[in-house]
């Protein structure tokens, strides 16, 4: 028999050895329970970051301007934002699960009679990353333009495929963009309807005043005329020049705006330039009592580049206003500085009364006078536009830096040429070159006129009284010029252009077509005097064109040029 200490000792260490696995096991429960806890913990938080994330897309997402909606692979939308909610007028439940497509007219196509859906599973090239302008469908049925842009998405992990569209309406954009397009149109047709009003205006008035002043040269050039009379004379020339100039300025001005005007692009010597304008103008001021003065210290060899017909025109503007505005015994001062290494800066100085800054800022306004409308210099309040407009398109600058009381200052910048030219052709403006008039000789010529204007014809009649050397004959409609010149066979033919029953271009095509009519010369004399009209009349074969009112020394030179 067993000593029951014995079987004591072994029960009490098997108990031992057993508490002993129980408490080992208990520990590692109590580990495994707090890794448990600790995974759950890090679970919870990062799904609440996962929460969070979401919450920031959504909220990026509403907040877009644009709307936003996901569709999958089965072209089924899964996720909208608030703005493609409002854009469509649906719910976003109502939205959900529906096709992109439900929210296109069924009419609306991409690209070739493909829909989006056929796109995107057939060739998604075609519309991923693209524009698309296309017509929405809202919910009540109603269109609208809209802009969208579908981008692509690969989730890497589950292999998933999606696409994402950004819709925007465009309707507002679109009506804009179209009422550009109409004010555009509109003021393009405005601004042709200007420049029409303008040359056919110019038209009506040169030719009265081709009458009246063609007729009052002669009646100045008229020995028997009385002294008295000749003063009268010259008034009137006087009044009907100012007239001239006014309507030549409207004009240049118009064709400037229009971009009409052709640019010389040629080397200037600006010191050869600006002795030519003061000995312009030197009778002007010797005439009101104004001291000239040219500083050419640093204007040698300063070259710049542009249009010198242009370019002598702004500064024989800039001197004519600082003698017109000046004080008795003034003083007008020119001189040319370098600026800089590659600017030139021109400075036309006067002595005259001097503008405030509320006078400065209207100064280069068409037709504004700035109060001198009320005084007896004349004007017309368009030069300084006219030579703003000039000095832009030249690529410079033109100012004027003026105290009350004391004068002002015009300055003009441009950008200096690189080099001299070798010859820099000068046209001596106001002067033309001097042809003495033909004179009774052995051989007479014949000059057909071909004038619908009674006025023009008796004036044209007189004219040419004093060359007994050329017989004028004249015709009233181009059927019967054409027919006066293929009996006469003319040396010249001067043609107007505005005529009954057809043109001056069909005429002259017609003369131009008869074997006995091809080999005369024919000269238009026209009140079209548009840039645009002198061009056309050059190109069309008319070997000079003069425009009217006509001045008698230009007209005799030109059919004696003609004829020689």
């Amino acid at each position: 028999m067993d000593d029951p200490n014995k079987v004591t000792g072994k029960t009490l260490q098997a108990l031992e050895c057993e508490n002993q696995i129980l408490r080992e096991e208990n520990q590692q429960a109590k580990r495994i329970r707090s890794m448990w806890q600790d995974a759950v913990q890090q679970l919870k938080h990062a799904l609440k970051e996962i929460e969070i994330t979401e919450s920031r897309m959504i909220a990026i997402a509403t907040s877009v301007g644009d709307g936003i909606v996901s569709i999958d692979k089965d072209d089924k939308i899964f996720f909208l934002n608030t703005e493609s909610c409002k854009l469509f007028g649906y719910s976003e439940s109502e939205l959900l699960g529906k096709k992109l497509e439900s929210l296109v007219p069924e009419q609306q196509i991409v690209n070739q009679r493909t829909t989006i859906e056929q796109c995107l599973k057939e060739d998604a090239s075609k519309i991923i990353g693209k524009v698309l302008e296309l017509e929405g469908c809202r919910k009540d049925g109603a269109g609208f333009l809209m802009e969208i842009r579908i981008e692509e998405t690969w989730v890497k992990e589950s292999e998933e495929r999606f696409y994402t569209a950004a819709i925007r309406d465009i309707t507002e954009r679109k009506m804009a963009e179209q009422a550009l397009v109409e004010a555009k149109d509109q003021a393009e047709k405005a601004n042709h309807a200007k420049s029409e009003f303008l040359s056919r205006m110019s038209h009506e008035l040169r030719t009265p005043m081709n009458a009246i002043l063609g007729f009052g040269q002669l009646l100045e050039m008229e020995e028997a005329v009385l002294p008295e009379q000749k003063e009268l004379v010259h008034e009137i020339l006087k009044a009907g020049n100012h007239l001239l100039e006014l309507i030549n300025e409207v004009l240049d001005l118009t064709s400037i705006e229009n971009s009409r005007v052709n640019m010389v692009d040629e080397l200037i010597v600006c010191d050869e330039l600006l002795q030519e304008c003061m000995s312009l103008v030197a009778p002007l001021a010797a005439q009101k009592g104004i001291t000239l003065n040219y500083d050419d210290d640093h204007c040698h060899h300063i070259t710049v580049c542009g249009d010198h017909t242009r370019f002598k025109e702004v500064i024989l503007n800039l001197l004519s206003n600082a003698l017109k505005y000046n004080r008795e015994n003034g003083k007008v001062s020119l001189c040319c500085e370098t600026v800089g290494e590659d600017r030139v800066r021109i400075n036309v100085i006067d002595t005259g009364h001097g503008l405030n800054d509320e006078q400065i800022k209207l100064l280069f306004q068409p037709f504004e006078r700035l109060g001198a409308e009320f005084t007896d210099v004349e004007g017309t309040g368009i030069g300084l536009a006219i030579s703003k407009r000039i000095i832009n398109l030249l690529g410079g600058t033109i100012g004027v830096d003026s105290t009350p009381g004391k004068g002002s200052t015009f300055w003009i910048e441009l950008e200096r040429a690189a080099e001299l030219p070798q010859s820099v052709p000068l046209e001596l403006a106001g002067s033309s070159e001097e042809v003495e008039p033909g004179t009774p000789g052995e051989k007479e010529f014949t000059v057909l006129h071909i004038e619908d204007n009674p006025a023009n014809l008796r004036l044209m009649e007189h004219l040419f009284k004093s060359r007994p050397d050329i017989n004028l004959l004249s015709a009233m409609t181009p059927n019967r010029g054409l027919e006066l010149a293929a009996a006469h066979q003319p040396d010249l033919i001067l043609l107007d252009i505005n005529l009954p029953e057809m043109d001056g271009f069909e005429v002259l095509k017609l003369l131009k077509k008869g074997i006995k009519t091809e080999h005369i010369p024919v000269v238009a004399v026209s009140a079209n005097a548009m840039p645009s009209d002198i061009k056309k009349g050059k190109m069309a074969g008319f070997e000079a064109y003069l425009t009217k009112p006509i001045k008698i020394d230009k007209l005799m030179s030109t059919v004696d040029e003609v004829m020689r």
